[in-house]
């Protein structure tokens, strides 16, 4: 929080763009680690470490990230945020389903936040598995 700063936290607005710039920062910066990997190897083939950061410890989490790291560099080339809960969906199902306001809600719903089905242990597998799925398109690197 805030209040031992004596301010007042950031507005929803504020957060957001927060958040946007965060992204586009991280994006640009892994790009570039991408391309000084491909430069110092010499080629498309990398080789990656991968590890796995939950919010909670245990088997019981609800979001984590997946980072692939380079083996040669030691910088981040890629993450995948994984979440088995939205909390707009939580909220809303609450309603009835075959009700104007949710199927409103529904059209509108376009990007949930939950982009993971499945046990909570399979979250890290999962993300690696869409990192390494897109990496030669996406860094243009074959991660080993």
């Amino acid at each position: 929080t805030c209040l031992p700063l004596h301010v007042t936290p950031p507005t929803t607005k504020c957060h957001l763009g927060f958040s946007a710039a965060a992204g586009e920062v991280a994006s640009k910066s892994m790009t570039d680690a991408a391309v000084e990997v491909h430069r110092v190897v010499g080629s498309a083939e990398c080789g990656v470490s991968g590890d796995g950061k939950w919010q909670k410890r245990g088997h019981s989490y609800l979001n984590g990230c997946v980072s692939v790291i380079s083996a040669d560099k030691g910088k981040v080339i890629d993450v995948e945020a994984l979440s088995s809960s939205c909390k707009s969906c939580k909220t809303k199902s609450k309603l009835r389903q075959d009700s104007a306001s949710y199927q409103e809600w529904k059209a509108n719903h376009t990007s949930c936040q939950a982009n993971h089905e499945g046990s909570a242990g399979s979250m890290e597998t999962v993300g690696l598995y869409r990192i390494f799925e897109r990496s030669r398109g996406k860094r243009d690197l074959n991660y080993l």
